[in-house]
C-alpha cells in the first residue's frame, strides 16, 4: 500500500524540479508532466509485480497524483525561488503583459482594477520578493495545467503500456 502513491509523488516531484529550472522550463512544458507519469507507471507497476496489466482509470488515478503533486512542488520551489531572487518572469514580462491585455481587453474600470492588482504584485515581488496574490494564480495555473498534462501522460502511458503488453503476447 504504501508503494501506491510513492512512483507518482517522486516522479512529481521530478517533473517540479525540470520544470521550475528557467532555461529548461520552456523547453519541457508540456512534455515533464506526462514523462513523469510514465515513469511513476514504469515503477509502480514494476515494485508491485512486473506485469503491465493497466487499467484506465489507476493510469488516470496515477496521472492526477503525479500532475498534482507536481504543481504542489513547483508552487513551492517557484516561490522559494522568487523569494530570494526579488524576481520572476512575470516580473519581468508584466510590461509586455500589460500592453497586450490592453490591445486584447476592453477598456474599463475592471482593466485598471486587473492592471492595478497586477501592478501591486509586480512591487511586492520586486521588494519582498513574495506576493500572495501572484502565488495564488500560478498555483492554480500549475494545478489546472499539471493535472491535464498528468491526465493526458496516463492515457497515453497506459496505451503504449498496452500495446507492449500485445507485442510480448503476440512474440
Amino acid at each position: 500500500m504504501k508503494n501506491r502513491f510513492s512512483p507518482a509523488i517522486v516522479m512529481g516531484f521530478a517533473a517540479s524540479v525540470i520544470t521550475t529550472v528557467p532555461i529548461i522550463r520552456n523547453l519541457t512544458f508540456c512534455m515533464a508532466v506526462p514523462a513523469a507519469v510514465y515513469l511513476a507507471m514504469y515503477i509502480h507497476f514494476r515494485i508491485s509485480d512486473g506485469v503491465y496489466k493497466i487499467k484506465f482509470n489507476q493510469s488516470i488515478f496515477m496521472g492526477v497524483i503525479t500532475g498534482l503533486s507536481a504543481a504542489v512542488f513547483t508552487t513551492i520551489f517557484e516561490t522559494l525561488i522568487t523569494y530570494f531572487a526579488k524576481s520572476n518572469d512575470f516580473a519581468i514580462f508584466f510590461p509586455e503583459l500589460e500592453k497586450t491585455y490592453r490591445v486584447i481587453l476592453p477598456p474599463g474600470a475592471e482593466l485598471e482594477k486587473l492592471m492595478s492588482m497586477f501592478k501591486n504584485a509586480v512591487i511586492e515581488i520586486n521588494t519582498k520578493g513574495f506576493s500572495a496574490f501572484y502565488t495564488f494564480l500560478s498555483a492554480i495555473g500549475y494545478v489546472i495545467t499539471n493535472f491535464i498534462m498528468g491526465v493526458l501522460g496516463g492515457i497515453l502511458s497506459t496505451v503504449y503500456f498496452h500495446k507492449k503488453l500485445n507485442n510480448q503476447n503476440n512474440q
